[in-house]
């Protein structure tokens, strides 16, 4: 079973938008404030969230292991998923700062596997929910509009500064519910990284897989055998 590295930890959290267990988002915003629906502004009340099944670890661990992934720590998965922190120091322009909000993954009742490809420089992450709005609230948070409103940016944290672009890619992943995929080129302190990070969702799991060498193909092919495998 492999360990979360430092430089994978770092990368993800200061490298690629949103936090290390995958994406900026919440499923307990308070009502009333913000734009919690697409249907914001229309007067209507937001539609009830989906309701689901909740796999569990093991069965989510299970495909990702038949994806040839490697799982990592249990504990180490749950406190990276479950991390709710104030996000970065600072954020520029405003616009972005949604994209670089870190909030916890792993809501009551949610469960959650994760796993790497050593070889391919992938770590992907599996969650089932026991309904749908931390998904609905992922793909609100990362839709194209809100990624192209933030083509460039400039993040603080921890006295280390990121700057980069970001742009959504058309990707077609069979079976899926919802699909978003995002490249993103960063530099950090003189260390530039190129990541794909492919995110799709299926009767209440959302799988992602994050290319730390920018290869969009592998992120893409690895989430559609993930979709997939889904039971």
């Amino acid at each position: 079973m492999a360990t979360i590295s430092k430089r994978a930890v770092f990368a993800l959290a200061a490298l690629t938008i949103g936090s290390f267990s995958l994406a900026a988002c919440s499923s307990s915003a308070p009502s009333g404030e913000g734009s919690d629906s697409g249907d914001s502004g229309s007067g209507s009340a937001p539609a009830e969230p989906e309701s689901y099944t909740v796999l569990s670890t093991d069965e989510l661990g299970a495909v990702l292991e038949g994806a040839g992934l490697t799982l990592l720590p249990q504990d180490q998965v749950e406190q990276a998923a479950g991390a709710a922190t104030s996000g970065y120091d600072s954020v520029e322009p405003a616009e972005c700062a949604p994209l670089f909000e870190q909030t916890s993954l792993l809501t009551d009742g949610a469960s959650v596997a994760m796993g790497t490809q050593d070889e391919s420089m992938v770590l992907a992450g599996a969650f089932s929910y026991p309904d749908s709005s931390t998904i609905d609230s992922m793909f609100e948070v990362y839709s194209p509009e809100a990624i192209a409103a933030c083509p460039e940016y400039t993040a603080t944290l921890d006295g280390q500064t990121a700057t980069g672009t970001v742009e959504t890619v058309d990707v077609t992943i069979p079976g899926a519910d919802s699909v978003i995929a995002i490249n993103e080129s960063a530099s950090v302190s003189g260390m530039d990284v190129s990541t794909s990070r492919v995110i799709a969702s299926k009767d209440g799991v959302l799988v992602n897989a994050t290319a730390m060498s920018g290869d969009a193909d592998a992120a893409t092919a690895l989430v559609t055998e993930l979709v997939a495998a889904l039971p």
